[in-house]
């Protein structure tokens, strides 16, 4: 019983150090190819809850001052 239990648990330290691991590729990637297309801004991934990456997704939102600033370019201001 023990046994099973330290592999469940190395699974499932493995299963997070994967996502992680991926999570944070992505991350920068997404910041980089952000900042490209919008000539500097910022954009960012976070986990809703760092103990428990799995219980909750959120999506990513461009910070504020970048969607004013492309509503000044789309509507010609």
């Amino acid at each position: 019983m023990l046994q099973k239990r330290r592999e469940h648990e190395a699974m499932r330290k493995e299963r997070l150090d994967r996502f992680m691991a991926g999570f944070n590729t992505i991350s920068l990637k997404l910041k980089e190819m952000y900042q490209m297309i919008t000539l500097g801004g910022d954009a960012e991934l976070e986990l809703v809850d760092s103990l428990d990456p799995f219980s909750e997704a959120r999506h990513p939102l461009p910070c504020a001052s970048v969607v004013a600033d492309q509503t000044k370019i789309l509507w010609g201001k």
